[in-house]
C-alpha cells in the first residue's frame, strides 16, 4: 500500500504538533505541508505495524483536561514597569522569575533571528526574558522542544513551558505522566496564523535589507498602542513603522488566515490543560490602560506556585465572577472568504 493520511483523526482536528511523528518507533510517519501552510501527519503503511502508539499519544484524540482541582481565578497586576513590558498584567514575568530563582529553565516563544517566524526556545536567566515576553500571533515552531523538556525533567531540572493550550496538551500526551518539576502555562488563545503567512506578509511589506535591519517587532507595544489597541510596531536600525490596520492583522482578526483546526478548537473553554492559564482580563473595572492579567489556577501544583508569587503583585479573587475572554469560550466567526484567501495566497500580495 502507498502513503496515506492518518485517517483515524479528522484533519481539521489535527494541530500539527508532531508528537506522532516524533514517537513512532518505526519511522512510519512524516509531516507534509498543506496548501493552507500547516503540517499534517502522513503514514507510510508499508512501515506501519499498527502498534497504536500514535493514537495513544494524540492529544486531539484524548482528554488532557484537569479535573481534580476546583479552579481559582484572579485579576492580577505586577508592578507598572513589568506591566508596560508585557501584553497583559505581567504574570508570565512573575512566574518566569520564580523559575529562574530556583535555577530552572523557561521555554516560551521567541522570534527567529531572521524575524520570519517564531519558535520555542529555552532560557535560564532574566536578561533574556524580553525574547519571550509579549503576544506573538504566529504559530510557533516546536522543533524538538518536547524531547529536550523530557531530558531536562529526567535530569531533575525545573522547567516552565508556556504555549497555546493545544501545545500544552500535546506535551502532556508526549510525556504520558506528570512531573513535579514541570510547570505548564496555557494561554487564552483565540486562534493562530501559520508561519508562512507571516513570512509572506513581512517580505511583501519590507525589502530584504530592511528585514536584515530589523531590531524589534511587537504586536502589543503599550507605549505605541496602549493596552487594548491592536497593531504591529516595527523598529529598524534607522527608522520605525507603526501599522494599525495591516493586512496581516486583518487576516488574523477576521480569522480568514488562521489555521482551520482553530475554528472549532476544543480548548476554547474554561476547563484547561495547563497548571496555570493566563491572558487579558477585559472585564476589569479599574482601568488604567497598563494591562491586567486574568489568571486561572487549574491544579494543586499551580496553586502552590501562585501562592509564592502573588506577594509581588496586586491581585483580586474573581472566581465567582468567571470573567470572559475569547479564548475561554464561544465560536469563531470567519469574516472573509478563507478559500479565496488560501487559493490566492501564493499568487497575490497579502494586501
Amino acid at each position: 500500500m502507498k502513503n496515506n493520511s492518518i485517517d483515524i483523526l479528522n484533519k481539521a482536528e489535527c494541530t500539527g504538533c508532531r508528537v506522532c511523528y516524533q514517537i513512532c518507533p518505526h519511522n512510519a510517519i512524516e509531516m507534509k505541508e498543506s496548501k493552507e501552510c500547516v503540517y499534517h501527519p502522513i503514514i507510510n503503511e508499508e512501515k506501519c505495524t499498527n502498534c497504536g502508539l500514535c493514537v495513544k499519544k494524540c492529544h486531539a484524540l484524548n482528554d488532557n483536561f484537569n479535573k481534580d482541582f476546583n479552579q481559582l481565578i484572579y485579576d492580577v497586576r505586577a508592578n507598572d514597569e513589568i506591566r508596560m513590558k508585557s501584553s497583559s498584567g505581567g504574570v508570565f514575568t512573575l512566574l518566569a522569575d520564580y523559575v529562574f530563582d530556583n535555577n530552572g529553565y523557561v521555554c516560551g516563544v521567541s522570534f527567529t533571528d531572521d524575524w520570519l517566524g517564531v519558535e520555542h526556545i529555552f532560557i535560564n536567566n532574566k536578561k533574556d526574558l524580553d525574547k519571550l515576553r509579549g503576544s506573538k500571533y504566529i504559530e510557533s515552531n516546536l522543533g524538538n522542544t518536547f524531547i529536550e523538556i523530557k531530558k531536562m525533567l529526567s535530569d531533575k531540572k525545573l522547567v516552565l513551558f508556556s504555549g497555546c493550550p493545544c501545545q500544552v496538551s500535546a506535551l502532556k500526551s508526549y510525556l504520558s505522566k506528570d512531573y513535579d518539576n514541570l510547570i505548564t502555562i496555557d494561554l487564552f488563545c483565540d486562534s493562530i496564523v501559520p508561519q508562512k503567512i507571516w513570512e509572506k506578509y513581512l517580505k511583501d511589506r519590507f525589502t530584504d535589507d530592511e528585514i536584515k535591519d530589523m531590531e524589534y517587532i511587537s504586536f502589543r507595544d503599550k507605549d505605541k498602542f496602549g493596552w487594548e489597541a491592536g497593531g504591529i510596531y516595527f523598529r529598524l536600525k534607522n527608522k520605525e513603522y507603526i501599522e494599525k490596520n495591516s493586512s496581516y492583522m486583518k487576516a488574523f482578526l477576521n480569522h480568514t488566515g488562521v489555521k482551520e483546526e482553530c475554528l472549532n478548537c476544543k480548548y476554547r473553554r474554561y476547563e484547561r490543560v495547563g497548571d496555570i492559564s493566563i491572558g487579558d482580563n477585559w472585564a476589569v473595572e479599574e482601568y488604567d490602560n497598563k494591562g491586567v492579567s486574568l489568571v486561572i489556577i487549574n491544579t494543586y501544583k499551580g496553586n502552590n506556585i501562585f501562592q509564592k508569587i502573588k506577594e509581588y503583585s496586586k491581585y483580586i479573587d474573581v472566581t465567582k465572577n468567571r470573567p470572559f475572554n475569547g479564548g475561554l469560550g464561544g465560536n469563531i466567526t470567519v469574516l472573509g472568504n478563507r478559500k479565496c484567501f488560501f487559493d490566492n495566497l501564493h499568487k497575490e500580495s497579502m494586501k
